[in-house]
């Protein structure tokens, strides 16, 4: 189970940087903007410090998906009403400590994460604002609660995901407990009724065919 569970979180990973690090995936093709408007999107880039928080956010993602994973060992203890194996816990966070340590070294090497968070400021703020209020948003990034709106972004968005996670947890596993006993009475109730079984299995043959 543990390690199913493991594979799943692996793939999911790897979907999820290969959106994250491919615009075309996610962005359809725009009008490219104006040299106005392209000033204007390089000056409020530059008040908020996206280059520089462009690492930062790749630090998050990855410890995100590290602090999740090594998390499992914990949801198994409450999902299934036991402690999991000491030693298996310990190998499967050693594991997880390891390849995103390498997932992070390669990506550092392999992709310029500066010019991939600039490509996607440049269509983002090319297609949802207008000239009048990128102006508007680098005056209000040239006041001082702009500055520390820009500073602290990281840091916000940091706290923000991991008050939701703590909050949403208990629910999931609470939710997914219930929809496993769901599934495991109606496969009992299945079993209690042979015509129920029968008309299931008959139902397989005919797909199958």
């Amino acid at each position: 189970m543990m390690l199913k569970s493991f594979k799943s979180l692996c793939s999911t990973v790897a979907i999820a940087l290969a959106i994250s690090v491919n615009p075309s995936l996610v962005f359809a093709e725009i009008e490219p903007p104006s040299e106005t408007k392209t000033a204007l999107i390089n000056e409020l880039r530059a008040l908020t410090f996206r280059d520089e928080n462009a690492t930062q956010m790749l630090e998050l993602m990855l410890k995100q998906i590290q602090d999740q994973a090594t998390g499992m060992g914990n949801m198994g203890n409450e999902f299934f009403g036991e402690e999991m194996d000491p030693e298996t816990l310990a190998t499967i966070q050693e594991s997880v400590t390891r390849i995103t340590d390498r997932i992070y070294t390669l990506m550092q090497e392999r992709i310029d994460f500066v010019a991939l968070q600039r490509e996607i400021d440049f269509t983002l703020y090319n297609e949802y604002f207008t000239e009048a209020e990128l102006q508007d948003l680098i005056a209000f990034y040239k006041t001082p609660t702009g500055q520390k709106t820009a500073a602290i972004f990281p840091e916000m968005t940091e706290r923000s995901t991991a008050l939701f996670s703590e909050q949403l947890t208990p629910a999931m596993v609470d939710i997914s407990q219930q929809v496993m006993l769901e599934e495991f009475a109606s496969a009992f109730e299945m079993l209690d009724d042979p015509e129920a079984l029968n008309t299931e299995e008959l139902e397989d043959v005919e797909v199958a065919n």
